[in-house]
């Protein structure tokens, strides 16, 4: 069978590139705030931090999910 004429088949066989995903989307993030902090002085509100959160905890289920 030719690869990657089937649909919905994985084309590339290689690492398992999910956990890397969700520990670079959560440390880009947190360097994020970080800057904005030291940088531009702005301390994050109630809400933001709130959310800051919820990204840091779908990126580690993303990272750390054993399925």
């Amino acid at each position: 069978m030719l690869r990657g004429a089937v649909p919905g088949r994985a084309v590339f066989n290689g690492p398992d590139f999910e956990p890397l995903i969700g520990v670079y989307g959560t440390l880009f993030f947190v360097m994020a705030q970080v800057l904005n902090r030291i940088r531009f002085g702005h301390a994050p509100t109630t809400p933001i931090c709130a959310g800051d959160g919820l990204i840091v905890a779908g990126g580690l289920l993303v990272a750390f999910w054993g399925g």
